[in-house]
């Protein structure tokens, strides 16, 4: 082979390799492994480089070399058009729905720590604990459950202790009853206790006549009588009497019953309107406890309990005001009452329930006083007729369960139906599914961020 032949081999075999490296199916079959949109892109950044190069070289551009790289350019264009977009998260919609499903069952099955309902009953015994007077948060601190004398025809007690004002008489047996009456009346009162003190009134057997019992498990309970001279008094023998009869005065007693000691007290009307409860307690009586149940409150437990329902409504504020009928002979049960069977939900719901307590405006009610409280209220109104006594009262409470004594129905409204009740909370989620849906979302679309 001559030289000549062999330099015209030579640049044959240089033309070919050259040919091969800008073909862009050989360079495509060097990468087949890679992604075909990203091969084009490498080949069209390489064309686009040495068409820079040569024009930095020679001031000028090949037409046939731009006119490839722009046809390489639109077939990257189709080949991302026409090609699938890749799945990036194919769980997404299983993992959404599991998502949502359990943020249902929180919103279903947790309930509101706390809520404020009213209540318009009426009952055969009514017992409330007394609350702490605002500003009047010492412990041990006094307080008048009666602020005005209550004149009435007849009084009534049982467990006093102690009793001054009359000479020569300290000491009363507590099992004894002890009856005062005056044709012309007597003044009843004040009667001081301390806060925390249940009082418990009954319907009595005399129109308009009140009973009540008062009991304090560490503090006496006091309460004054104001006699006019010639006072009846029964035991018409005792030594109480004696010495009334001996003054022939009137005279003011001031009678005590030691701490435990249940003292119990039945005023007689003046008139035949009868007695008001509410003028003994005042127009409005904060109250911390309220039980329904016959007996005594404060017992640890009790032999046999019935319910103190005759009927009744209560209205569970937190859901527009809806009512709820109570039936004669059901069981109330409040978060501040005794015996409270099945208080409130257990495990992981009670734990995110509680999580819940800052943002309730009932919850920070009942944080507001001395320490957590079950249930912080007051009693509007009381009205006693020989049948039954009929309450009007309002509550915060932390439990709330209607039914019978084995198996109450919770009654505390659930996160879901709190959010369905509130209009603003409604009116919040309208505007926003409306602004993201017809205003973001299309601007979103339009500008290419969801891509």
């Amino acid at each position: 082979m001559t030289s000549s032949e062999k330099d015209n081999s030579g640049s044959t075999t240089q033309a070919t390799e050259s040919a091969s490296e800008d073909d862009p199916v050989n360079v495509a079959a060097g990468k087949s492994h890679e992604e075909p949109a990203a091969i084009l892109r490498d080949v069209i950044v390489e064309r686009v480089e040495r068409l820079a190069e040569g024009y930095r070289d020679s001031g000028q551009i090949d037409a046939s070399a731009l006119d490839e790289a722009s046809r390489l350019e639109s077939l990257l264009q189709a080949y991302r058009r026409v090609k699938p977009r890749p799945r990036r998260w194919p769980w997404r919609v299983p993992a959404l729905a599991v998502a949502t499903a359990g943020l249902v069952s929180v919103l279903l099955f947790v309930r509101v720590p706390c809520t404020e309902i009213t209540l318009e009953l009426a009952l055969s015994s009514l017992s409330f604990q007394l609350a702490e007077a605002q500003g009047n948060r010492t412990a041990g601190r006094k307080a008048s459950l009666a602020g005005p004398e209550i004149p009435a025809s007849r009084a009534v007690l049982k467990g006093v202790d102690g009793i001054s004002g009359v000479p020569g008489i300290s000491v009363i047996v507590p099992d004894t009853w002890q009856a005062f009456a005056s044709p012309g009346g007597l003044l009843a009162g004040p009667i001081v206790v301390d806060s925390r003190t249940w009082v418990r009134l009954l319907p009595a057997e005399a129109l308009g006549a009140l009973k009540m019992r008062l009991k304090h498990d560490t503090s006496p309970v006091a309460i004054d009588l104001n006699l006019p001279a010639g006072v009846r008094v029964v035991p018409p023998r005792s030594e109480l009497a004696a010495h009334l009869e001996a003054l022939g005065t009137p005279v003011e007693l001031n009678l005590a019953a030691d701490p435990g000691q249940l003292l119990e007290i039945e005023f007689a009307p003046m008139s035949q309107a009868g007695l008001n409860p509410m003028a003994l307690f005042g127009d409005e009586l904060p109250v911390t406890g309220l039980d329904f149940k016959r007996g005594d409150p404060t017992a640890e437990r009790r032999q046999r309990e019935f319910s103190a329902l005759q009927g009744g409504s209560l209205y569970l504020e937190a859901l527009g005001g809806e009512e709820r009928q109570v039936r004669k002979g059901e069981y109330l049960y409040l978060g501040g009452s005794k015996n409270l069977t099945g208080a409130g939900d257990q495990g992981a719901w009670a734990a995110i329930s509680g999580w819940l307590a800052p943002y309730f405006a009932a919850c920070r009610k009942l944080n507001s006083t001395t320490g957590d409280l079950a249930l912080a209220g007051t009693i509007t109104q009381i009205s006693a007729t020989p049948e039954h006594l009929s309450l009007q009262a309002s509550a915060a409470v932390r439990g709330l369960r209607v039914g019978s004594r084995s198996n109450p129905q919770d009654l505390m409204p659930r996160v879901l139906e709190w959010l369905h009740a509130h209009h603003e909370t409604k009116l919040f989620w309208g505007v926003f599914s409306f602004l993201f849906l017809f205003v973001l979302l299309p601007v979103m679309r339009f500008w290419g961020m969801d891509r």
